[in-house]
């Protein structure tokens, strides 16, 4: 397999489409040489010819300020921010020939607070750099502006609050140089007129607040100038060791994971998602920074999504490479040696995931440096792996068994990868909240009772990876025979139906879901081809009129959403709508009758009370259920791991319904 085809199996393996593959393939694609990363390296390196220049700027302006000090020698401090500046013929001749009108004032930026701004070398394992600080975050604004963007007035977004600026034409150091060779010699060496330095703001960064992250705003404050300073220094270091300094979400996750380590002393990924956005995920902050690397063009929005999904795994797995390192974290130390580490892979690898690792054999050594992690926890888990059956062990080399295979590559029909995918950094506090209150503050169900979806692909995703090889099972079922047109209520993708419809030919489904579902239902019924069998009406199953065209009424894995009077309600429109003879199918995980397990029934329970009004039921709690909306000869029977499939019969003679409990009255 080519290393293309391995980045691609990755982004698959985060639910892209093919057209999104390739996407962010290109996207993805970055400019680091990492044929340094294989050679001994010794940090710090040898400043950079600019920065003695520099350090004569940075002694001026200890005894008359930094504004005074750079206004003599940057020729953009004589200009103010105005549109159209970089127009005028005196600009031109200013920034192109350094020539200058003798006359004009010393600067011309309209600076609110001058006394603010310093600067001062600080030292990097790529040598020393020049960096500016501007207290006021107007005057960090107006520099951008001024140093980067041609005196331009462009808006400068708030999450952004520093700057790297670099291939700047210093004249002043042309000045110097014109008196020992000629213009021509001079030009063709641009280390010797083009500098590099960093500005900065002094606010929080990525003007994430002192409380989101549970600090005191002064220490908040304190930890921010170290995460910026760093982080520009991280693009500095690859800029002249890895040849690369890109505004691209790689460069960017590095830079991060070195702010926050050489700030706190540890990487925190919480800090890097709130940072980009990613805090609530799947839900996005559109305030987040991540939208400043969307790349241009920039990525669909299906794509973006995957980006974000593939930031989330990238922060797990930063602060797995985190806990596996030790020694000196700074960045003329160990921290160099990091950062070339994390270099010599790419994008897809901080993203990709054990199992896509272990598709051929690989050792524990060679496992943990493909994830970033230590070997000592490698070991752990793949003995955990290992005992579940999802992973064998032959002659020190770990690779995946059949059935690792088939629920966690990402090629496979029942892949479950997006089962964890949107796992939440806030789950235990979920669980606190959840058992104070006898459930969750804001329930998924609150939305669908509205008509309303949140993150419909995401949802979709999880169900479809939930669902499938259970469906595909309970398909070959011999009551399915006999059915001519199915309704598959609250049937999110299709799974259900698509799984029928692939094993009985003669069979027409009918999916019913809230608007929001349509587009992605429509896309698996098409990708998995079966839309001649299966069809996607956009209903809200409390709110509208069902089809009455059909045999058999279809609920799986929709009863555990709902308390049970609403889950009685659903019954009875079953009922209402099918012929006598008609049958419905309940699909559950279902609790014993003594409620003291299934373990795997009793977690996906608890599961329901983090996210949902409702929980998993026993079967005699779902057979009273359906013999007061009117149904009989019932029947349960076990058919794929926890799943089991209960059926029931419209009697033929219809009998007066049985007054339900609960609400419904």
């Amino acid at each position: 397999m080519t290393r293309d085809e391995e980045r691609a199996r990755v982004w698959r393996s985060l639910g892209a489409t093919p057209q999104e593959t390739d996407e962010l393939l290109s996207y993805a694609e970055d400019g680091f040489d990492r044929s340094v990363t294989r050679e001994p390296q010794t940090f710090p390196l040898e400043d950079e010819p600019f920065v003695a220049a520099w350090a004569e700027y940075v002694a001026d302006s200890i005894g008359q300020g930094a504004v005074p000090a750079l206004a003599k020698r940057l020729v953009q401090f004589g200009f103010p921010v105005a549109a159209g500046i970089s127009e005028t013929d005196s600009y031109r001749a200013a920034t192109r020939r350094g020539a200058v009108d003798g006359q004009r004032a010393m600067t011309a930026l309209a600076l609110r607070d001058p006394a603010g701004i310093r600067m001062f070398l600080h030292q990097t394992a790529a040598g020393r750099i020049p960096v500016i600080v501007a207290r006021h975050r107007g005057d960090f604004e107006t520099l951008v502006c001024a140093l980067t963007r041609r005196n331009e007035p462009v808006p400068v977004a708030p999450s952004i609050g520093a700057c790297m600026v670099a291939g700047y034409n210093n004249w002043d150091r042309v000045a110097r140089l014109r008196h020992h060779m000629n213009f021509t010699e001079l030009l063709a060496d641009k280390s010797r007129y083009q500098d590099r330095f960093i500005l900065l703001s002094e606010g929080p960064y990525s003007a994430t607040p002192a409380g989101a992250l549970g600090l005191e705003p002064t220490s908040w404050l304190a930890l921010s100038r170290i995460i910026r300073l760093e982080h520009e220094c991280t693009h500095y270091f690859t800029r002249r060791v890895l040849g690369s300094m890109n505004n691209r979400l790689f460069d960017e996750l590095i830079a991060d994971y070195m702010g926050i380590v050489l700030a706190t002393g540890r990487f925190r990924a919480d800090w890097l998602l709130r940072f980009m956005g990613l805090e609530g995920f799947p839900a996005y902050r559109e305030e987040g920074r991540l939208a400043h690397y969307r790349g241009t063009p920039p990525l669909s929005s299906g794509a973006f999504r995957i980006l974000q999904r593939a930031v989330v795994q990238g922060a797990s797995n930063l602060e797995r490479f985190d806990a596996a390192m030790d020694g000196d974290v700074s960045l003329t130390g160990e921290g160099a040696h990091r950062i070339l580490a994390l270099a010599h892979g790419t994008l897809e690898d901080l993203a990709s995931g054990m199992f896509e690792v272990l598709r051929e054999p690989i050792d524990a050594a060679d496992l943990a440096a493909c994830l970033l992690i230590g070997q000592r926890g490698t070991e752990t888990l793949l003995a955990v792996l290992a005992s579940t059956g999802l992973v064998s062990a032959c002659n020190g080399r770990y690779s995946l068994t059949g059935l690792g295979r088939e629920y966690f590559l990402p090629d496979s029909p029942f892949f479950k990868g997006a089962l964890f995918q949107t796992l939440s950094a806030d789950t235990m506090e979920m669980i606190r909240t959840a058992r104070l209150q006898d459930g969750p503050t804001r329930p998924q169900t609150t939305c669908w009772l509205a008509g309303r979806v949140e993150h419909p692909r995401e949802q979709g995703r999880r169900m479809h990876a939930h669902t499938f090889a259970a469906a595909t099972a309970f398909a070959g079922d011999p009551l399915f025979a006999a059915i001519a047109h199915s309704l598959d209520v609250a049937g999110g993708v299709g799974t259900f139906s698509i799984a029928l419809a692939r094993r009985h030919p003669h069979l027409q489904c009918t999916v019913m879901d809230l608007p929001a579902m349509a587009a992605e239902a429509r896309g698996y019924i098409d990708r998995l081809g079966v839309t001649s069998q299966v069809r996607f009406i956009d209903r809200n199953m409390f709110a509208e009129p069902w089809d009455r065209d059909c045999d058999a009424v279809v609920f799986s894995n929709v009863f555990h959403d709902w308390e049970e009077f609403r889950c009685a309600e659903l019954a009875c429109r079953a009922y209402d709508v099918l012929p006598a003879g008609g049958r419905v199918f309940v699909n559950e995980v279902l609790l014993d009758d003594t409620k003291d397990g299934p373990l795997g029934a009793a977690l996906f329970s608890a599961s329901m009370l983090l996210n949902t009004e409702g929980r998993q039921y026993a079967f005699s709690e779902l057979d009273a259920l359906l013999r007061r909306a009117g149904f009989e000869d019932i029947e349960c029977r076990r058919s794929f791991g926890y799943y089991s499939l209960i059926s029931a019969i419209k009697p033929l003679q219809a009998r007066p319904r049985m007054r339900q409990q609960g609400s419904m009255q």
